[in-house]
């Protein structure tokens, strides 16, 4: 009797035991299943707020370069007093201009002429390239000589900012019932300028007005859509399957409980089971955590320490110029070579985009007729990123070039002889310090194209410094078969 008490009360304690374990088991299926869910929702979160990160910049870029070609072609009319072209119903005499007397002219056969003065000319520029690239742009002022010149009220705010100090203004704004990213930047009064404005009381080096640049939002809108539609089917499609690996898991658990409870095995063989499962479902889902943890870096843009930014934008360029590779590798139909004069010239556009750079140092890329294999290709277009990289941030100090130089420029080339190829990276600029030793500089850009020339091409690299700085890797022939 008291044997069969004892065992009806180890069987009460087991199955209490069990149930209080099957509750534990729910609410951890419940909290990784809520983990889970937020887990999906945030790399999602971050995957579009990146996108739409990099649409707020190719906008940018784009409303950039409208500026950059308006601002130039007009200020080369304004060095140039203006133009004469023949008189038509779309280029009428300017009224702006009647103070001048030689504003009409007649051309040695008879045809009439009328001058065009900068600001004229890249009106009528900015009108043909919003018919046939939808891109609307036109100067304006505070204080404008034509009327229709008169800035809106967004515009009115851009010029106030600039005057203020501000290099420039952008932002997303409704236009004529559309969206569009705006973007302006100053106009400088030059001596060209005070032909037409010196009247209204404009010196050399006031802000006479702006270009405004407006550039269609919705072809950006509709691929983040796009995005959003991709996103929702591959974030849900990892959350069903995390899902369905948690809860197979925990049916696993309660099948194997129910076993146990069948079976009435002892407290302990049960508790150590019991263990042997929780170690099972811990093993996996760490691995699910090892998997998150590397799609968490991969969403990982922006850090605020400034060392940690600037070791994961060049770890960026690195991934870039072998990434650029396949890109050439498919992009042309060949899945052997690249061409790689083609590969330099997108590489080099890309690196001064991805830096910043908006001097006017020339990049020129010489490798006319070169074809590499990927295996040639990778290494040498490391070495092209780390060289340049530096060049672009240490070869002209102060924006200039060495003394004597014209211009400032960075040079790539790649030669092919019977001795093999010649990789020659060189800039004109200050010159590479003397205390600085090839073989054992800290440099961790400089030691990583030393080490790629070494170990990965089998040649060796070697630095002149005699004319700015030229780096120059030779290698065998070879090394292309290999």
């Amino acid at each position: 009797m008291h044997s069969e008490l004892q065992q009806d009360r180890a069987v009460k304690v087991r199955n209490t035991y069990q149930q209080g374990e099957g509750r534990k088991l729910r609410w951890v299926f419940v909290l990784l299943t809520g983990f889970w869910t937020i887990l999906a929702i945030v790399l999602a979160e971050l995957n579009y707020r990146h996108a739409y990160s990099t649409s707020l910049e190719v906008a940018q870029a784009s409303a950039r370069d409208t500026f950059a070609r308006d601002s130039v072609y007009r200020r080369w009319a304004a060095a140039q007093g203006g133009l004469y072209v023949p008189v038509t119903p779309k280029t009428p005499p300017n009224p702006y201009l009647s103070h001048l007397p030689n504003r009409d002219i007649s051309a040695s056969c008879g045809q009439e002429l009328t001058l065009v003065n900068p600001a004229y000319m890249t009106r009528q520029v900015q009108e043909m390239g919003r018919e046939e690239y939808g891109l609307r742009g036109r100067i304006t002022s505070l204080k404008p000589l034509r009327s229709e010149n008169a800035p809106d009220e967004w515009e009115t705010k851009a010029l106030s900012a600039l005057q203020k100090g501000e290099t420039e203004a952008s932002s997303i704004e409704t236009l004529d019932d559309e969206l569009y990213f705006r973007f302006m930047r100053p106009l400088v009064t030059e001596e060209g300028c005070l032909k037409c404005h010196a009247e209204q009381g404009f010196m050399l080096g006031d802000i006479q007005g702006g270009i405004s640049v407006s550039v269609p939002w919705e072809p950006f809108r509709n691929s983040l859509r796009t995005l959003q539609r991709t996103d929702l089917f591959t974030y849900g499609a990892i959350w069903f399957f995390g899902f369905l690996g948690l809860l197979i898991a925990g049916q696993r658990i309660n099948l194997h409980l129910s076993e146990r409870r069948q079976a009435e095995e002892s407290l302990k063989a049960s508790l150590k089971e019991k263990e042997m499962l929780l170690r099972e479902v811990h093993h996996r889902v760490k691995n699910n955590l090892a998997v998150i943890s590397a799609l968490l870096n991969m969403q990982r843009q922006t850090v605020e320490d400034p060392v940690g930014s600037t070791a994961l934008k060049d770890l960026d360029g690195r991934i870039k110029a072998i990434a650029l590779v396949h890109e050439r590798l498919y992009s042309k139909g060949s899945l052997a070579e690249i061409d790689f004069q083609d590969y330099l010239d997108t590489l080099l556009r890309e690196l001064s985009a991805s830096l910043g750079i908006q001097s006017d140092i020339r990049c020129v890329a010489r490798a006319q007729d070169i074809l590499l294999g990927i295996d040639v290709a990778v290494p040498c277009g490391m070495i092209v990123n780390e060289l340049v990289t530096n060049a672009f941030k240490y070869a002209f100090p102060g924006n200039n070039p060495r003394a004597g130089a014209q211009h400032k420029e960075i040079s790539v080339s790649l030669h092919e002889d019977d001795k093999g190829y010649m990789l020659v990276v060189a800039d004109n600029g200050v010159g590479m310090p003397g205390e600085i030793d090839l073989q054992s500089t800290r440099s961790y850009g400089l030691r990583i194209a030393r080490m790629i020339a070494a170990h990965q091409l089998r040649g060796a690299i070697d630095l002149d410094r005699s004319n700015g700085t030229r780096f120059v890797i030779t290698f065998d022939s070879s090394t292309k078969e290999a």
